[in-house]
């Protein structure tokens, strides 16, 4: 049997990297010449960016990495928001990853790496995921912790 991952808190050079990333975001939205109307939230802008990117020339657009990269950050801090999660640092015998960490109502950890899952949709979904991926996610995982969904969907 595999040994467990061990879990630790992020480094001050990790949560500047996240901090790094949703900066990013904006500087995407901002190429892709995306204005937020004001009734927007990081969801819809998200999908608009992955729209955005899908419609440039191979070799025109940024690295897919940076914008899934940027893309995660954001979402993350959103369910950190909304849900007893944090980012934590995920080492396993496969190496370390960031992800949102938290326990449910049993004391199960509960691990999302939702960076790992951004970027496993990315590619496959031209016309946009985020706000449908964040809506199916919030909540099952809300029931976990013993929280009733969001009225609102995620800003």
């Amino acid at each position: 049997m595999a040994d467990e991952p061990r879990i630790q808190d992020l480094s001050q050079d990790e949560q500047e990297l996240i901090a790094a990333r949703q900066a990013q975001w904006v500087l995407f939205l901002e190429r892709a010449g995306i204005e937020p109307s004001g009734d927007e939230d990081s969801p819809e802008l998200s999908d608009h960016l992955v729209r955005w990117w899908h419609r440039q020339k191979e070799g025109e657009r940024p690295d897919a990495n940076d914008v899934v990269w940027s893309i995660g950050a954001v979402i993350g801090d959103i369910l950190t928001e909304i849900l007893p999660l944090e980012w934590k640092l995920v080492i396993d015998a496969d190496g370390a990853e960031m992800a949102l960490v938290g326990q449910d109502t049993d004391g199960n950890d509960v691990t999302v790496f939702i960076i790992h899952a951004i970027a496993k949709r990315f590619g496959g979904h031209p016309d946009g995921f985020v706000v449908d991926f964040l809506n199916g996610l919030i909540e099952p995982l809300a029931q976990r912790f013993g929280l009733e969904p969001p009225d609102e969907e995620p800003a």
